[in-house]
C-alpha cells in the first residue's frame, strides 16, 4: 500500500532538517536560544539558575514553556480535525504563517523573546502531530533519537536477518 504524503519518511526527513535550521536561526540570530530542542534549554536554564543569573533563565524558561503549550494545543485541537483529515494540513499551515510573522519581527530583545516562543509553540506542535512515518515512530524537531534507532533497527536487522528493519534503518 502506497503511503500518503504526510506518512512518507521524506516528509520526516524535510520536517528534521528545517527543525535544525530553525535552531540554527533562533540560536545564532534570536539571542542564543534553541527554540526547537528543548534539551540545550533545559541545560543552559540550569547553569544559568546555579549562577544566580535570573535574567538568562527567564530566556530559557519561557521557550521551555511555550513548547509545553503547543504540545497541549495539539494534543486538545487533534481529536476534532482528525475527524475531517485535516490535522497534519492544519499544523502544517499554522507552521509557514508563523514563520512568515517570525521573519518580521524586529531583532531585539523582546523581539527575540516573541520569536522564540512562537517558534518553540510550532516546534512542538509539529512534533505532536507528526509522530511516526511509514509505520515507525519518529522525531521530527531532534535527531539524536531517530540516528539511535537507525542504528539500533540496522544491527538487529543484521543479527535477526529482518530486512524490513535494516530498510527501516535507513
Amino acid at each position: 500500500m502506497a503511503k500518503v504524503g504526510s506518512q512518507k519518511m521524506s516528509v520526516g526527513i524535510l520536517l528534521t532538517i528545517i527543525g535544525g535550521f530553525l535552531d540554527a536561526y533562533t540560536y545564532f540570530a534570536r539571542g542564543g536560544v534553541f527554540a526547537n530542542a528543548q534539551t540545550g534549554n533545559i541545560v543552559k536554564l540550569g547553569i544559568n539558575l546555579a549562577q544566580g543569573d535570573f535574567h538568562k533563565v527567564v530566556r530559557f524558561l519561557i521557550p521551555i514553556i511555550c513548547f509545553m503549550i503547543g504540545t497541549l494545543i495539539t494534543i486538545i485541537m487533534e481529536e476534532p480535525l482528525k475527524k475531517r483529515h485535516l490535522h497534519k494540513r492544519f499544523i502544517l499551515l499554522v507552521e509557514l504563517v508563523v514563520y512568515i510573522f517570525v521573519a518580521f519581527i524586529p531583532n531585539s530583545e523582546i523581539g527575540n523573546i516573541i520569536a522564540n516562543s512562537l517558534v518553540s509553540l510550532i516546534m512542538a506542535m509539529q512534533m505532536q502531530a507528526f509522530k511516526s512515518f511509514e509505520g515507525l515512530i519518529y522525531t521530527t524537531t531532534v535527531a539524536t533519537g531517530n540516528l539511535r534507532k537507525g542504528i539500533e533497527n540496522m544491527v538487529y536487522g543484521f543479527i535477526q536477518h529482518d530486512n524490513d528493519k535494516i530498510h527501516s534503518s535507513y
